[in-house]
């Protein structure tokens, strides 16, 4: 096939191309976005390690954490169509169960996402982050925190509103890096390392607008 055959195919095929939607592409307007979020911490048995100040040894054991409230605000930035990042400042607690430990714990976290957009307005996104969690442990005797340095993996799915808004189902694990220590009696220290689990519903507004949306928006 000849030089002149293959231009007329190009041709052809950039014409068609042209004429075509592509609701993969949408454009999403750069610019700052601002999100709320409220959902609750998943129930689980914690390890502690328990030891006496001045006395040698320690023990293993494990608080046995139930049902609490997970809740933030969330100041970010939109990239581009796959890409935005933000500063999720959120406070997750924690009841014990029986005579276990309390634990609240107030974090803020710098995370980056990435975002699959769809033309019907639907998405799903996922990611992570980096940054702190200030740690509070209360028993019957008394309370003690701790600032540990953390991490986060998390991701969603949710729809575009209307022209700024977007609602999402979201899911975020919090670790931290190393085991804190924690003096919550006169007689024992409790070493442990933080970890949660959250599901939240989360409404997002982005200040420079949201592609296709479902309700109030051009989709073109």
């Amino acid at each position: 096939m000849n030089a002149k055959c293959y231009g007329l195919r190009l041709g052809w095929m950039l014409a068609a191309l042209a004429g075509l939607p592509l609701p993969l592409l949408a454009q999403v307007d750069v610019g700052p976005t601002l999100a709320g979020s409220l959902g609750a911490t998943l129930q689980n048995n914690r390890s502690v390690t328990a030891s006496s100040p001045g006395a040698p040894g320690s023990s293993d054991g494990s608080a046995r954490l139930g049902t609490g409230i997970s809740a933030g605000i969330t100041p970010g930035y939109t990239f581009n169509d796959n890409f935005r990042s933000d500063l999720e400042l959120s406070y997750r607690d924690k009841p014990g169960k029986g005579d276990s430990i309390d634990e609240k714990a107030y974090s803020a976290l710098g995370n980056l996402w990435v975002d699959v957009i769809h033309q019907s307005g639907y998405f799903i996104y996922f990611g992570g982050g980096l940054g702190v969690a200030d740690v509070r442990l209360h028993s019957s005797d008394g309370s003690d925190s701790a600032i540990a340095p953390a991490w986060q993996l998390g991701g969603g799915a949710g729809v575009t509103l209307m022209s700024n808004w977007a609602i999402s189902a979201d899911f975020r694990r919090v670790t931290a890096f190393e085991k804190s220590k924690f003096h919550v009696d006169s007689t024992e220290d409790l070493k442990t390392r933080y970890g949660t689990n959250a599901v939240t519903i989360s409404l997002r507004y982005a200040f420079g607008g949201m592609p296709a949306p479902l309700f109030g928006g051009s989709t073109d």
